[in-house]
């Protein structure tokens, strides 16, 4: 890494950090390794993270970026209304079930000295503009929007997290998705779906 870029040298820490954080957790990963890893020392992951909690920080925060861009698109690309709900649901169960994402945000995170979720804010927006969009055509009962994304995000969570823990992740993503569906269309004006 000597002559990099520091925000070459950044990103690839992460990258880095992101791998070990995955497979040894955070008590687990050592910034020697991380370090060792890139044929750098631990003093020049100091140059760019304050500390092992920072680094971890970063880490946690590239994921929830990802996500949320991977959820992004498949709004994108999806019809307003219910298609564009499904496809959110889909890309968030897809982002959440990878491994370094349920490993590092879901479970991790709870353990771990971290600076705040970013994808609470954003998140919340999104489910937010969802709810909007459906209310602006009529689809979805009148209830309180901020309130209902707050719960609807608690219950992507949970699902995210049982997906986490799952010896079968398919099978809970699977269940999960029933579960979120049936909750959305519970939600729903008049909604019936087979």
């Amino acid at each position: 890494m000597t002559g990099a870029a520091p925000d070459d040298t950044r990103a690839a820490l992460i990258r880095v950090a992101r791998d070990a954080f995955a497979e040894r957790g955070y008590a687990g990963t050592h910034l020697e390794d991380v370090a060792a890893a890139m044929g750098l020392t631990k003093g020049a992951i100091y140059h760019h993270f304050g500390s092992k909690a920072e680094l971890f920080g970063a880490v946690r925060a590239s994921l929830e970026h990802a996500l949320l861009h991977r959820v992004e698109a498949a709004l994108r690309a999806a019809s307003p209304g219910w298609p564009r709900v499904e496809a959110a649901l889909d890309a968030y169960l897809d982002a959440s079930a990878e491994p370094a994402y349920a490993r590092v945000v879901l479970v991790e995170a709870a353990h771990a000295p971290a600076p705040s979720p970013i994808d609470r804010a954003v998140g919340h927006r999104l489910v937010r503009d969802l709810l909007e969009e459906l209310a602006s055509h009529d689809v979805l009962r009148p209830l309180p929007l901020d309130v209902l994304a707050r719960v609807l995000r608690a219950a992507l969570d949970e699902v995210a997290l049982a997906m986490a823990e799952a010896s079968d992740v398919a099978r809970a993503r699977a269940d999960g998705r029933a579960v979120l569906r049936a909750l959305l269309e519970g939600l729903a004006r008049g909604r019936t779906r087979a």
